[in-house]
């Protein structure tokens, strides 16, 4: 399972843009898929729309594909972390904010 907003990382990462066929994505999908040893780190992970993700399953893709793919999340990859963090951080800001100006 991935950690919370970390779907919504990838999407802003990658313009909304599914990696495998161009139209709007909403998921964050696995390259190499957990059951096959991949994991949440963002080299990883890309931005996908629901029929590809779904499509994809929990297959590898074609070597070409792949390859192409892991590159692009592998060079995004730091950026990601950096973004995530700082996305992180403002939640539990926020969250904390709220939460003592309801105790008050």
């Amino acid at each position: 399972m991935l950690e919370p907003g970390m779907t919504r990382t990838i999407l802003v990462v990658y313009g909304h843009r599914c990696q495998y066929c161009g139209r709007k994505a909403t998921d964050a999908d696995h390259i190499i898929p957990m059951k096959l040893g991949g994991s949440d780190e963002p080299n990883n992970l890309t931005a996908s729309c629901r029929n590809c993700n779904a499509s994809k399953g929990a297959r590898r893709l074609s070597d070409e594909v792949e390859k192409r793919v892991k590159l692009k999340a592998f060079i995004k990859a730091d950026f990601v972390r950096e973004i995530h963090q700082s996305y992180t951080s403002s939640v539990r800001a926020s969250r904390e904010l709220l939460s003592n100006t309801l105790k008050g």
